[in-house]
C-alpha cells in the first residue's frame, strides 16, 4: 500500500525580494505563505493564507466532534491541506463546511475512531489516501459536485457501501484496497478506467456494477473478492440484411458473453440523418427485438444490456432502409391450423407502392396442387375463410396492388385438420367414496400437441371444482372423495393451436 508520510511542521518566512530598477523597470515582489494560529473552542488549527483563502494545515485541538468552518477571519477556507488531521484517532465526527473545494493527500489518514463524515456541495477533489485507515468510517456520502478521487483516498477503512459520483471517471489504483467490509458499490456510469488494485482484497463485495464505458482493468482489480464473481460482459446484435425496404419487419438478435445473468436488453435506435434517438424497448427480458424499418435512411440500432450486478455494455448494427417502390404485404391469422369447417379471420398489411391498397386472397391445397381465388381484389384488408372439409396442408397467399397497379405478395402455410375430439377411459362409473380411481384421455384430431384439464361437477350441491389445471399428462389418478351422489367429470382437451374440446363422463359415487 502507499504510504503517506507525516506532515512536517514549518514556518515559512515573508520575504520581500526587491531588485534594483531603473525608471522604466518593474519591482517583482514574492510573498511566501505564513502560518498561522486560530482557536475556537476545543478546535485549534494551523493555517496558510494565500491570495486571501485559508488552507488549514495542521489539527492541533482536543475536541472529537470537529465543525471544519467556512471562515477564520473573515477568510473563506477553500483546503484542508496534506495530512491536516493525521492520525488524530480520537476524532470521532468532522463536518466540513460549504466553501470548501479540497481535501488534500493524506487529510485524515489514519483517524480510527472517525464514524461520521459530511462534506459539502462544494467539495471537488479528495486527496490520495484521504479516508486511508479509517477503521470506523463505514458510510460517507460524496456529493456530485467532486471530480477526482486519488489513489488509496478509502484504503483500509471500514466503508460498507458506496456510490461514486457521475463526474468522476477514474477509479484509481488502490482506491478501496482491502475495505474488507465493503459489499455494494456504485461507480459512474461514465467510469473509463479501474485501476490496479482498485477493489483489491474486498472480501465481503458482492454487488457492483461495471458500466460499458470501461475501457481499462486494472492489474488485482478485483483479485480477493470472492463473493463477487466479476466477468466482463460482450454484447453482439445481428440481423438478417442491413439493407431493407420500408416497413419490414426486422429480427434482430443480441447474443452475450460474460456478465453475471439476468440480462435485460434496451433498444435506442438513432436516425443518423437528423441525429434524433427514441428508445424502442427498455429493460425487456428477450434477447429478439422486432424492428419496424419506417422512414428511409441511415438508422443506427443499439441495445444497451444490464446484468443482475448493474454491469453493462453495448453493441451497434447500422442499417439502410430503403423505399419501397412496389406494396410490401404481409398476411397473418390467429393460428397456423385448425379443424374443418372453421371460420379463420386472414389479416393482410400493406405498405410502400403507391398507397390506395386493394387484397387479393388466393389458396393452394399442397396435397394436390390445385389452387384458387377465395376472393378477388377489394379494400377490405381482411377475409373470413372457412376451412372447409379438406384435410392437410394449404399455402394461402395475399396479392396486394397499389394505385399504379403495382402488386406485391405474402403468403403462410395452414393446416386443416380433423375435428379434435376425445374419449374419457376409467375401470369403472360405479365407485365407491374414498377411492382413487385412474382416468385415462385418448384425444386426436386437431393438431397434436395436447394438453389436458380435469374438473368434476356435483350435481346435488351444484358446485364445480377443478381438479387439475392444463397438462401434458393425459391421466389423472381421481380421489372422488367422501360425498355420494351423482357427479359429472369433464376433461378439456387442448391443441397446440388453442383449439379447446370438452368432453364429459357421469358417475354414481356410493
Amino acid at each position: 500500500m502507499k504510504k503517506f508520510p507525516a506532515i512536517l511542521s514549518s514556518v515559512l518566512i515573508s520575504t520581500c525580494l526587491i531588485f534594483p530598477v531603473s525608471m522604466n523597470q518593474n519591482i517583482v515582489t514574492v510573498q511566501a505563505a505564513s502560518t498561522y494560529s486560530y482557536t475556537v473552542g476545543g478546535s485549534s488549527y494551523e493555517y496558510t493564507l494565500t491570495n486571501g483563502k485559508v488552507s488549514i494545515t495542521k489539527y492541533k485541538g482536543r475536541d472529537t466532534v470537529i465543525v471544519i468552518p467556512a471562515t477564520i477571519n473573515g477568510a473563506k477556507v477553500t483546503v484542508i491541506g496534506s495530512g491536516a488531521f493525521e492520525n488524530a484517532s480520537k476524532i470521532t465526527s468532522v463536518t466540513i463546511a460549504p466553501g470548501i473545494t479540497s481535501i488534500q493527500d493524506g487529510a485524515f489518514l489514519g483517524c480510527t475512531s472517525l464514524k461520521s463524515v459530511s462534506l459539502p456541495s462544494t467539495l471537488i477533489s479528495i486527496g490520495s489516501g484521504a479516508f486511508s485507515g479509517c477503521t470506523s468510517l463505514t458510510s460517507l456520502a460524496i456529493p456530485n459536485s467532486v471530480k477526482n478521487i486519488g489513489d488509496w483516498a478509502f484504503s483500509e477503512s471500514g466503508l460498507t457501501s458506496v456510490t461514486i459520483p457521475e463526474g468522476v471517471t477514474i477509479i484509481d489504483d488502490g482506491l478501496f484496497y482491502k475495505c474488507t467490509s465493503l459489499k455494494t458499490a456504485k461507480i459512474s456510469s461514465a467510469t473509463t478506467h479501474i485501476g490496479d488494485g482498485a477493489f483489491y482484497n474486498c472480501s465481503n463485495l458482492t454487488s457492483m456494477n461495471v458500466p460499458a464505458s470501461v475501457t481499462y482493468i486494472g492489474n488485482n482489480a478485483f483479485k480477493g473478492c470472492t463473493k463477487f464473481a466479476f466477468s466482463k460482459m460482450n454484447v453482439s446484435i445481428t440481423a438478417p440484411a442491413t439493407t431493407v425496404a420500408e416497413n419490414t419487419c426486422v429480427d434482430m438478435k443480441v447474443s452475450i458473453s460474460g456478465g453475471n445473468g439476468g440480462y435485460k436488453y434496451t433498444f435506442i435506435i438513432t436516425n443518423n440523418d437528423t441525429g434524433k434517438s427514441a428508445t424502442l424497448a427498455k429493460d425487456q427480458l428477450s434477447n429478439h427485438y422486432s424492428w419496424y424499418s419506417s422512414g428511409a435512411g441511415s438508422k443506427t440500432l443499439t441495445v444497451i444490456v444490464t446484468d443482475k450486478n448493474g454491469s453493462t455494455a453495448s453493441a451497434a448494427i447500422d442499417m439502410c432502409v430503403v423505399k419501397q417502390s412496389i406494396p410490401l404485404a404481409s398476411l397473418s391469422a390467429p393460428y397456423t391450423g385448425s379443424p374443418v369447417a372453421t371460420n379463420v379471420r386472414l389479416t393482410a398489411r400493406a405498405s410502400g407502392g403507391s398507397g390506395n391498397y386493394k387484397y387479393r386472397f388466393r389458396i393452394t391445397n399442397n396435397t394436390t396442387g390445385k389452387s384458387g381465388i377465395l376472393r378477388d381484389y377489394n379494400s377490405s384488408a381482411t377475409f373470413d375463410w372457412n376451412t372447409g372439409s379438406t384435410l392437410g396442408n394449404k399455402t394461402i397467399y395475399v396479392d396486394v396492388k397499389d394505385s399504379k397497379g403495382n402488386v406485391g405478395t405474402s403468403s403462410m402455410n395452414f393446416t386443416v385438420t380433423e375435428s379434435l375430439r376425445g374419449s374419457i377411459s376409467m375401470v369403472s362409473t360405479e365407485l365407491v367414496t374414498g377411492s382413487t380411481n385412474k382416468v385415462s384421455i385418448n384425444a386426436y384430431g386437431g393438431l397434436s400437441g395436447y394438453s389436458y384439464r380435469f374438473r368434476v361437477y356435483n350435481e346435488s350441491s351444484e358446485q364445480s371444482l377443478t381438479l387439475r389445471d392444463y397438462s401434458t399428462s393425459a391421466t389423472y389418478n381421481w380421489n372422488v372423495g367422501s360425498k355420494t351422489g351423482y357427479k359429472i367429470l369433464y376433461v378439456d382437451i387442448k391443441d397446440s393451436n388453442g383449439f379447446v374440446k370438452t368432453i364429459s363422463q357421469r358417475v354414481h359415487v356410493k
